[in-house]
Order: C-alpha cells, then sequence, then structure tokens
C-alpha cells in the first residue's frame, strides 16, 4: 500500500492585505512520487511550497484555515525547525537563498541551526 508523505485538508491561505491565493485546496502527495510544480508567475507555486515546509503559516503573517500534514507531522503543531529535518526548499535562483560566502560555511550554518556539537559539524562537512 502507498503510505501519504503529505496532504492539504481543505487549505485557504491569502497574505495579508491579499485574495486568497490558495482556496478550500486539497491534495495528496505519496511517498515515491516525482512532483514537478509548474504555472506561471504568481499562481501560488510557492506558497504551496512553502505551506509543505511550515513556513506558511508560521513566518507568513496572513490569514490560513485548513490541515496540512508533511512527513506526518502537522505543520500547525510542529515548528519549522522540526519540519526543517525532513522538508526542504529550494527557491528558483538558489544563489539567492544562499547566506555564507562558501560552501563548507554554508554546510555548517545549517547544521549549527539544528543544534550540532562542532565536532560533529567538521565530521559532515
Amino acid at each position: 500500500m502507498t503510505h501519504v508523505a503529505a496532504y492539504f485538508e481543505n487549505v485557504t491561505f491569502s497574505y495579508p492585505d491579499s485574495k486568497p491565493i490558495l482556496k478550500n485546496f486539497n491534495f495528496e502527495i505519496f511517498y515515491g512520487e516525482f512532483l514537478l510544480v509548474v504555472g506561471s508567475s504568481g499562481c501560488g507555486k510557492s506558497t504551496f511550497l512553502r505551506c509543505l515546509n511550515g513556513l506558511i503559516p508560521n513566518f507568513s503573517g496572513g490569514s490560513f484555515s485548513g490541515k496540512i500534514i508533511s512527513c506526518n507531522l502537522d505543520t500547525l503543531v510542529h515548528g519549522t525547525f522540526e519540519l526543517s529535518r525532513k522538508v526542504g526548499l529550494v527557491f528558483q535562483d538558489p544563489e539567492h537563498q544562499f547566506i555564507m560566502s562558501n560552501v563548507e560555511s554554508e554546510i555548517a550554518f545549517g547544521l549549527e541551526n539544528l543544534c550540532l556539537p562542532p565536532k560533529e559539524i567538521s565530521k559532515r562537512i
């Protein structure tokens, strides 16, 4: 039997002072599926992906209703710290999401945010 990796149940979301970007949205993603999200600019692709990793509604502001389960975690109950261990997001232009000036420092930054000890960080790098 195929298991659900994530699902949206009657999700409605709008950014502050805007109409709903997602409205009564229902969707399932199964483990092992390959998913391509395409559409014109402003159609809700990034909003959808930010819902999967908990950035919406935890950091976005705006109005949210419904339920999202991502990797068996309810995005309203589990914070982005916990969700980030299972769900990642690479934006359209990955260079704009780098924080550090080199690859080693960038990898260390992520591991530091997971509160790993320095020896473990060095080992993983």
